[in-house]
């Protein structure tokens, strides 16, 4: 009888053990087995988006040194456009476009605000100064001379289609090119009014920029002004014996 209870108990052992390294199996192995499937692939994610990261787009210097704005006075107000399309339009407009390039006299502030806000009919901004040498593109002819000199605006003026000034707004220094008259026309044709907006100008530290009138942020200052009490004058003519 005792025989046969240890038989029995040593079954239920062995199934018990069996039952123990299925488990065993299933919590431990598996798991491990599931995260190393999972960490190859991501480190095929990783390699793949590694991969992507080697690709480098290539700029030509047309697409660097290149106008970023373009200002039109229109009916006595500026309005300007930074639209992509129309400034890669303006961009292609000024290859081989000018001849001549001459400096001319260092303006002073007047001669300075004159062409820029009251003479200027179309005004070429870039972002900082570039040197005629980088953007010789723009020439049809020698500039060796000039290849050092910078410049940061074109302005064409209303009344003289023909010639484009270019502006060193930092020192004022001023350049002059001949053009053909149709590129005038060509940049008034570029004129939309979904793509431009109303500017105002201001004078900044070294030069004159436009800003778009609905985003001008107006510096606001609160003051506190202390009021003395009626109750101190009243003291004052009381205690006043003279």
């Amino acid at each position: 009888m005792n025989f046969k209870r240890y038989r029995a108990m040593l079954t239920v052992l062995f199934v018990l053990m069996a039952i123990s390294f299925v488990f065993t199996y299933l919590i431990v192995v598996r798991p491990v087995d599931f995260f190393t499937n999972q960490k190859q692939n991501n480190n095929n994610v990783t390699t793949q988006q590694d991969t992507g990261v080697q690709v480098r787009a290539t700029y030509t210097t047309e697409d660097v040194f290149r106008p970023t704005r373009m200002v039109l006075t229109n009916k006595n107000k500026f309005e300007m456009t930074s639209s992509a399309s129309i400034m890669k339009e303006v961009n292609a407009h000024l290859n081989k476009q000018f001849t001549n390039l001459t400096r001319l006299e260092v303006m002073d502030e007047t001669s300075y605000e004159n062409l820029v806000l009251r003479e200027a009919r179309i005004q070429i901004l870039f972002d900082g100064l570039h040197s005629f040498g980088i953007v010789n593109r723009f020439f049809d002819g020698n500039i060796d001379d000039l290849n050092n000199d910078r410049f940061s605006r074109i302005v064409i003026r209303t009344d003289d289609p023909s010639t484009a000034y270019f502006i060193n707004d930092d020192t004022k220094q001023l350049y002059s090119a001949k053009v053909n008259e149709s590129f005038k026309t060509s940049l008034e044709g570029l004129y939309a009014d979904s793509d431009f907006y109303e500017v105002e100008s201001y004078r900044g530290k070294t030069k004159q920029f436009f800003v778009e009138q609905d985003n001008l942020n107006v510096e606001q200052s609160a003051y506190l002004i202390e009021q003395l009490p009626m109750s101190f004058y009243i003291t004052q003519l009381f205690t006043n014996q003279s």
